[in-house]
């Protein structure tokens, strides 16, 4: 998917305005745009290799052919290498976490967790992968990355203005554009025009073909941004036991509702649990909220993606394994075991959390996602709620 020249001036104009320092020990170097596009040809022959060679470790792979498969190894690594330096400009942060496996899955992933730590990388690698590919939906997954990196570059106005630009050059994909815009706007106490963002989105869903998902998760925006929160009646709680959010008001909030068989959820404990770390002398309060299940993925450190996946549970026994994931995390904030009724006022379908909520000092809800935000919104809303005076 090419980008026409006119974005791409204006995003390499945005980028040299916001005038990125680089960061202490990880060196970080902005390319223009058209320097990323240059290296289009090269990608894909480096891509192919990668392919290539992880079909050859896959075959190799536990069979005693073993000096076949050590040089199967030696070009996957090779090859890993050469795909990744795409990539990255610079940070051998970013670049280390990719190195454990290949594809825009990884590259996503990767770039969700370090948005906030590495803005700049973030954007380059977003920039140069939407330019490579061919695959008109990988682009739009990794165009939805895009303005969380500009607002870590305190680039807020920019995001906006992006977001918009996208909505006008790719219409049919307007639903989910609106739901970005809103959350950005949303981020930064704009909260009458995220809701007409959201609203539009909606309004969008009905011409536009679009996923339920998308469709409930603008209604639940709407349904909770600017309203008073309701109450949650959890009953169950390890590491601690967390007030009902009524008698919460006077502080900031924020909680999560998680899935603690999905990965992606677990990686949303690990953030705010950074967060309320790096606010720890605030008045800040943070817990999270999973539906009980019989099943659950307890990870063996706060890495997330490798661990124990544990089926079959009992009521008590997820309770058990709930306190083993929070303990397992290092978490400093109560997990609350509910029951899908006692949820039903934040979750759209359990399937699709985590769903992400921040509540302001007066109890009314400031911000609310339902996507893997990388941490950069919810950073944004809660630091300013945090400023403001009591």
């Amino acid at each position: 998917m090419h980008l026409g020249d006119d974005l791409i001036d204006w995003l390499a104009s945005v980028v040299e305005r916001l005038d990125v320092s680089p960061a202490p020990g990880a060196p970080i170097r902005v390319r223009r745009l058209r320097d990323l596009r240059r290296e289009q040809d090269a990608f894909h022959s480096k891509l192919s290799s990668v392919l290539y060679a992880r079909d050859l470790h896959r075959r190799f792979a536990g069979t005693r052919w073993e000096g076949k498969r050590r040089v199967a190894e030696d070009a996957y690594v090779r090859a890993s290498r050469r795909y990744l330096a795409v990539y990255s400009a610079a940070s051998g942060e970013l670049r280390s976490d990719l190195n454990a496996t290949q594809g825009q899955t990884a590259l996503f992933r990767a770039c969700d967790d370090r948005t906030a730590d590495c803005p700049a990388e973030t954007l380059g690698a977003l920039f140069a992968f939407i330019d490579s590919t061919s695959s008109a939906s990988d682009a739009l997954e990794a165009w939805m990355r895009a303005p969380a990196a500009l607002v870590a570059l305190e680039g807020y106005e920019e995001a906006v203005e992006l977001v918009r630009r996208l909505t006008t050059a790719m219409p049919s994909w307007t639903p989910r554009w609106a739901g970005v815009e809103g959350d950005v706007l949303a981020s930064g106490g704009e909260t009458i025009v995220a809701r007409a963002a959201y609203e539009f989105g909606r309004e969008a869903a009905v011409r536009e073909e679009t996923t339920r998902y998308e469709r409930e998760l603008l209604a639940l925006r709407l349904r909770l941004l600017g309203a008073r929160a309701p109450d949650l009646s959890v009953e169950d709680w390890v590491g601690g036991r967390e007030r009902p959010l009524s008698a919460l008001r006077g502080s900031v909030v924020v909680f999560v509702l998680f899935k603690s068989k999905i990965r992606d959820s677990l990686r949303v404990l690990v953030q705010l649990d950074d967060l309320r770390r790096a606010h720890a002398a605030a008045d800040l309060h943070v817990f999270g909220v999973t539906q009980i299940r019989g099943s659950c993925h307890v990870p063996l450190s706060r890495e997330v993606h490798d661990g124990e996946w544990l089926t079959r549970l009992s009521r008590e026994e997820f309770g058990e394994q709930t306190a083993r994931v929070r303990s397992r995390l290092e978490l400093t904030y109560p997990l609350g075991v509910a029951t899908r009724h006692q949820l039903a006022s934040y979750v759209v379908e359990e399937r699709w959390l985590p769903t992400t909520v921040v509540i302001d000092r007066s109890g009314t809800v400031a911000f609310v996602t339902g996507r893997r935000d990388p941490g950069v919104l919810v950073r944004r809303a809660v630091g300013r709620l945090l400023a403001e005076a009591t």
